[in-house]
């Protein structure tokens, strides 16, 4: 499960910032060209379903995640703390494992994880803007200089994307597809 929550949702209301948005408009380029070409090690892409709204992220301004059972109500009133109509485009991406029974595999995917990346470029329609994402949490002087650094190190030199895909190590569906049916049956 994948999904994103943003600015204007039913959740917000009249508060403090608690992240910061800078958007600046930008030109229009190649979204997985230019995560590719990126340093970071935190890199996500999102697109709708209708293909009018896309995002690359690059990097962490805030992350709400933990193993083990989900507390519904602790992950909403931390993403419902941070999000303001006043920033419309900001937005939580990330999911929630539905499968109570499974433990995260360690180093790979906890139970439930929502992201705000630290930079951005989106698409909105025909408008492009670059963002940058920043947590009340990390002003101070230390922070903002390695934010900086991490600004200066992006790449939006155009580049191609790589010729040869990376090779798939394995796979492990779990649940399988006859678990999963039987847990969305009773899911309904």
């Amino acid at each position: 499960f994948f999904a994103f929550i943003h600015g204007q949702s039913p959740w917000s209301s009249a508060k403090a910032d608690k992240i910061l948005r800078f958007e600046l408009p930008c030109e229009p380029l190649h979204l997985l060209s230019w995560l590719n070409s990126q340093k970071d090690h935190h890199k996500f892409y999102w697109s709708s379903r209708e293909g009018d709204l896309e995002m690359a992220g690059v990097g962490l301004a805030d992350c709400v995640k933990r193993d083990g059972e989900v507390d519904f109500k602790q992950i909403f009133e931390h993403i419902e703390e941070r999000l303001s109509e006043r920033n419309p485009h900001l937005r939580y991406y990330g999911g929630i494992g539905f499968n109570p029974k499974i433990v995260s595999v360690p180093n790979f995917v906890p139970n439930f994880n929502f992201f705000i990346p630290r930079f951005e470029i989106l698409r909105a329609g025909e408008e492009w803007l670059f963002a940058l994402n920043i947590s009340l949490e990390d002003i101070e002087e230390s922070k903002i200089k390695k934010i900086l650094e991490e600004l200066q190190d992006l790449n939006f030199t155009p580049a191609e994307l790589p010729l040869k895909m990376p090779q798939s190590i394995g796979q492990k569906n779990d649940p399988d597809r006859k678990d999963w049916e039987k847990i969305f049956t009773q899911a309904k």
